[in-house]
């Protein structure tokens, strides 16, 4: 269980939000939209402790995530706005390395993720030569890989074609049956049968 409890993000002199409240469970989808400056990122890098919120606490398992942050972090997987490779490395390169970051070995599991993310035929291309839809899918190709049972992703299927989106759709609720839960942004409509999809619209 994942939950933010009264919850304030203050930017310049501007309240992007105040006391937010929410509880996103085990098999669950949490989906935050609104416009651009609404605070949407701004939410998702609270949630994630890697900024801290004006008023208000993010617990996991009912703990504060500012007094568990290791431990929380081995169960958490960003995917941030920006795609977070390396463009001078190949797909297979960049998966390569931020497993090597995250401590274990994923070797073997690399030539699947990227074949199911629809890229083993530039999997060992240098991603500066990519296009944006297929960086996004390398970056989208680590969901494949991850130990994490917290994904929290920003605007994920952004550049992604129907194909690359039908992709994640289909990740995403092995995700959910494996006892995952997902929080994103996105403007896409979600649709996932018998699904609890969660909804938080933030307004400017």
């Amino acid at each position: 269980m994942l939950t933010a409890h009264e919850i304030t993000c203050i930017r310049g002199e501007r309240a992007l939000f105040t006391d937010l409240n929410l509880t996103i469970d085990a098999g669950e989808i949490l989906h935050i939209q609104g416009s651009n400056g609404s605070g949407k990122t701004s939410l998702l890098r609270i949630l994630c402790g890697t900024t801290q919120p004006d008023n208000g606490t993010v617990l996991w398992q009912s703990e504060d995530i500012r007094t568990c942050r290791s431990t929380y972090y081995e169960h958490l997987a960003y995917i941030g706005h920006s795609n977070g490779i390396k463009l001078e490395l190949s797909p297979a390169e960049n998966l390569s390395c931020l497993a090597a970051i995250k401590g274990f070995s994923v070797s073997s599991q690399i030539g699947e993720a990227l074949t199911q993310s629809g890229l083993s035929l530039v999997r060992d291309v240098p991603c500066i030569h990519l296009s944006a839809g297929q960086r996004r899918r390398v970056a989208m190709a680590w969901l494949f890989i991850t130990r994490a049972s917290i994904w929290i992703l920003d605007e994920p299927l952004t550049a992604i074609d129907q194909d690359g989106i039908d992709i994640a759709r289909s990740r995403f609720s092995r995700h959910l049956d494996d006892g995952g839960l997902i929080v994103l942004t996105g403007h896409q409509h979600l649709q996932f049968e018998g699904r609890n999809i969660k909804s938080l619209h933030l307004s400017t």
